[in-house]
């Protein structure tokens, strides 16, 4: 799993097996390059994708520790929901807006969007 991020617009790339292995419950791991305008160097951040039922938000994004600023998080955690992965699978992209301006876009293969 390939991540960027540009603020609280994050980007995740997965590939085809990546998406097969997704399942409930199941886990993708992988670093999360977090780029700062306030900052000269970027951040490497572990990143987690899951997919789970019975969520009442089709995304939610979890920093650890909780409550601070992405680009201050020790890991992210990015749970999906139903709607969510039938669409990543069926087309290829999913996305969604979470907390106050945020911002999650996955990709399938080679689909990214520019």
């Amino acid at each position: 799993m390939r991540a960027t991020s540009a603020e609280l617009e994050i980007t995740l790339e997965l590939s085809e097996q990546e998406c097969t292995q997704l399942g409930i419950g199941e886990k993708l791991n992988g670093i999360l390059r977090f780029m700062s305008r306030n900052s000269l160097r970027d951040k490497s951040i572990p990143v987690v994708l899951q997919y789970t039922k019975g969520k009442r938000e089709q995304i939610r994004v979890q920093s650890d520790p909780g409550n601070v600023y992405v680009g201050n998080s020790d890991r992210i955690t990015i749970s999906i929901q139903d709607y969510l992965y039938a669409q990543l699978n069926t087309q290829g992209y999913c996305g969604d807006r979470f907390g106050i301006g945020g911002k999650v876009d996955i990709f399938k293969g080679n689909r990214r969007r520019f």
